[in-house]
């Protein structure tokens, strides 16, 4: 992946996530993932790549052309495991800033990272509260779509949580002004029902 060498990486992510689906090898896969993770840091903070928000959708699984590697509308896989999270939680601490990290993990948590949207709003609240470029910057498309698809069920399933738990009322307040700021009418709503 040095220099130009990151135009086809995404087409390798997407290529050893198809081969996971398949052969279901856990460990084996997670481990070469890993190993990618410093240079995908290291792209996305040179940010001179024209490629790079595909490698950034690809290596968070937000990229699945034509519905090849799992169905549309599916919620959970396989090597999607509790402890992965930690793996997210990392890519939105160290890449957050870039609006491709913000759609990937938005895109996953709508779709087969669901059982990480509780501590997946963290994620995306810190990603706003650390990152302002991200209120002014181009967003990649339906970014705003997917997040707020996953804050409307997030507060229909965890309303009461909200009331009673600071830091959770404190993130989606933050990710529910990003919307408004964007000029989701909707944002407007949902922060009524939380306050």
């Amino acid at each position: 992946m040095e220099g130009g060498g990151i135009n086809h990486v995404d087409e390798l992510f997407t290529e050893f996530t198809l081969v996971q689906n398949e052969l279901d090898k856990y460990n084996n896969f997670w481990y070469i993932w890993e190993l990618f993770e410093d240079k995908i840091v290291e792209i996305c903070q040179s940010r001179n790549n024209y490629n790079t928000n595909q490698v950034v959708q690809a290596y968070l699984f937000a990229l699945n052309p034509h519905n090849i590697i799992w169905e549309k509308g599916s919620k959970d896989w396989h090597t999607l495991k509790p402890q992965n999270q930690r793996f997210f939680k990392r890519m939105a601490k160290e890449i957050g800033h870039c609006p491709s990290t913000l759609y990937s993990i938005a895109k996953l948590l709508t779709s087969v990272g669901s059982s990480y949207l509780s501590d997946g709003i963290g994620w995306i609240a810190n990603m706003l509260r650390k990152n302002r470029n991200l209120w002014s910057d181009p967003l990649e498309y339906d970014t705003v779509y997917y997040i707020e698809t996953l804050m409307r069920k997030y507060i229909f399933e965890n309303s009461q949580k909200i009331k009673k738990e600071q830091k959770a009322k404190e993130d989606v307040i933050e990710i529910l002004n990003f919307l408004i700021e964007k000029g989701l009418a909707m944002g407007y709503m949902l922060r009524e029902r939380v306050l």
